[in-house]
Parts: C-alpha cells; sequence; structure tokens
C-alpha cells in the first residue's frame, strides 16, 4: 500500500516487511522513526523519511480509514528465510491488505 500512496523508498517487498513487522495501519502510524528502522531493510535514513511521508499522508490515511481499507490486524511477523520479511501464509493476507500489485518489488 504504502508505495501505491507514493511513499519513498517502500515498494512491493519493504511493504510487505513493513506490513508483517507491525501486523496493522494503527500500529505502523504509532511507529516514530526509531521503531522502523528497526524493520529489516529500512536503515534511519529511510525511516525519517517514511515517517515524515506518513504524518503528511494522515488525512488521507484517516479517510481510508473510515472507509475501513487496510484496517485488518494481523500478528506481526518474523522475517522469512527468503527475505521477504512475510511468511508464505501472512504474504497472502498481507498483500491483499497492505500492496498494490503495480509496486516494484
Amino acid at each position: 500500500m504504502f508505495c501505491a500512496l507514493g511513499v519513498r523508498g517502500t515498494g512491493r517487498t519493504m511493504s510487505r516487511r513493513i506490513a508483517a513487522h507491525f501486523g496493522s495501519m494503527a500500529a505502523i502510524r504509532a511507529a516514530d522513526a526509531d521503531t522502523l528502522a528497526g524493520v529489516d531493510g529500512i536503515g534511519t535514513e529511510k525511516a525519517r523519511v517514511i515517517a515524515a511521508e506518513l504524518v503528511e499522508l494522515a488525512p488521507l490515511l484517516d479517510k481510508l480509514q473510515a472507509q475501513q481499507v487496510g484496517t485488518q490486524v494481523t500478528e506481526p511477523q518474523k522475517p522469512a528465510a527468503d527475505g521477504t520479511g512475510t511468511s508464505a501464509t501472512s504474504s497472502k493476507k498481507v498483500s491483499g491488505v497492505w500492496v498494490s500489485e503495480r509496486c516494484p518489488a
């Protein structure tokens, strides 16, 4: 979902990692840059960019939440052995909620 919203540095794979790490959009929105930096593949600089862009997107994210888009909650997942950050079972569930298939991997 993040790459579809234009959040820099978030392709399909990174969106899946973020979603799997936090489990819900509410948890992602509550995360600060230091917390985002804890996601596999996100350094401190990228975490700052993502956090700032999520703040800028707050009005749009509020509208999406009001329409119950992306409100499904899943248990946070440990990174998978394939490096995608999601397991085979959570990948399907997460990608249906968080990731646009138009986003680059």
